[in-house]
């Protein structure tokens, strides 16, 4: 069987999705791997136009804001917040196109 890392290799998101889900699910009730997820839609939303491209960025947003919440204090929360703040830069700059 194709592993999901493999299918994103193959630039099939689509399939790689869901085993993606499910890889990075925390389980037991702790938190997805947010990091992987965002880069996942992220990544996505590179081979996307219009629409589906804001949709895609605005998964890895949501996901980049889990993972900032986490984060402990000083500098890597600074990264995770520029994270946060660069990806919502391009969410705004594709809604005003």
């Amino acid at each position: 069987m194709t592993s999901w890392e493999e299918l994103v290799e193959q630039g099939n998101f689509s399939d790689a999705e869901r085993p993606m889900l499910i890889a990075t699910d925390g389980g037991g009730g702790l938190a997805p791997d947010c990091a992987t997820r965002a880069g996942f839609y992220e990544n996505w939303a590179e081979h996307l136009d219009g629409y589906q491209k804001n949709a895609k960025y605005q998964e890895a947003l949501v996901y980049l804001q889990m993972y900032a919440m986490r984060a402990p204090t000083g500098e890597e929360e600074a990264a995770r917040t520029a994270e946060v703040d660069r990806v919502q830069k391009i969410v705004d700059e594709l809604e005003g196109d």
